[in-house]
């Protein structure tokens, strides 16, 4: 399936270090519009003076998207416009811009905002979280066991995020963890 990627996916599948693998595994095209690309700006990293203590990192989608991994695209046409601002004044603008493509494209939208989630869901556009890119990468790549375990704590940590326990895949995720 083609899936628009909003910030706070994007943010989480590259903190999680194993982004073109999931991408691969998870979807058929990961779209990401222009307004993303510059509003994803950084995660966190360890410090090399104290591997404790986090300090911002730049994100650089650039060669994903020169490799592929990632389509750019931008609103085209009067009707995608025309959602943007409708969704827009609803929910912020890089989620709008996300679900007007995905809305009038007849894509899925990759989100973890509870609120886009909602509006999403009353457009009839698919959804699939943070968590189960990663369950579907699990189930389709067969990646090694650490390597999933890694790609969460690593997304917790440097993406700095973590299912809601309501989420359909929250246990999921905290029994991967720990395995």
């Amino acid at each position: 399936m083609r899936v628009v990627v909003d910030t706070c996916c994007l943010i989480n599948l590259y903190a999680s270090q194993h982004l073109p693998v999931i991408v691969a595994a998870a979807m058929e095209q990961a779209i990401v519009p222009k307004p993303v690309v510059e509003e994803c700006l950084y995660i966190r990293q360890a410090s090399e003076e104290d591997p404790n203590h986090l300090v911002p990192m730049t994100v650089n989608l650039h060669p994903l998207i020169d490799g592929g991994v990632l389509l750019l695209t931008e609103l085209t046409g009067e009707a995608e416009l025309n959602q943007f601002v409708q969704l827009a004044a609803l929910i912020d603008d890089c989620e709008a811009a996300c679900l007007a493509i995905a809305a009038l494209r007849g894509w899925a939208l990759a989100t973890d905002d509870k609120r886009a989630i909602h509006i999403a869901t009353d457009l009839g556009v698919s959804i699939v979280t943070t968590p189960e890119l990663l369950k579907n990468w699990l189930e389709h790549a067969s990646p090694a066991q650490h390597e999933v375990t890694e790609a969460i704590v690593c997304i917790e940590r440097y993406g700095r995020f973590r299912p809601h326990t309501l989420c359909a895949h929250a246990q999921w995720w905290a029994e991967q963890r720990v395995l």
